[in-house]
């Protein structure tokens, strides 16, 4: 599995300068649970460098349990990394974090249907 490096709060990971992921699984909790699997390379590679160019803001106190986001990066090896939302707040470690210059990013995860 993925292990967290120096920069254990960074949206960046050794990825970005190696190959891109595979594929990429996109969870969605609300009222019910929803999962899909994207192959698309377009797509992919269109969340990843817009997930690449948000940035961490504050911590935050909102929480939205029902309004839950998880993408999974597959690299071609099974290598997997976990991106955890709820409410557009980045999850790590327990913590709830805004997220800056997001908008690219939420507009290409929309767009996986």
């Amino acid at each position: 599995g993925y292990q967290r490096g120096e920069s254990e709060c960074a949206l960046w990971t050794d990825w970005q300068q190696g190959t891109p992921p595979a594929g990429l699984i996109v969870v969605r909790d609300g009222e019910a649970r929803t999962c899909r699997v994207v192959n698309d390379e377009a797509a992919i590679q269109q969340v990843m460098e817009t997930l690449y160019q948000a940035q961490l803001g504050e911590a935050t106190d909102l929480r939205a349990e029902d309004a839950g986001l998880t993408l999974i990066f597959v690299a071609a090896d099974g290598e997997q990394i976990a991106y955890r939302f709820e409410d557009k707040a980045y999850v790590w470690d327990g913590t709830h974090y805004t997220l800056q210059n997001a908008d690219a990013f939420w507009k290409a995860v929309n767009e996986i249907r």
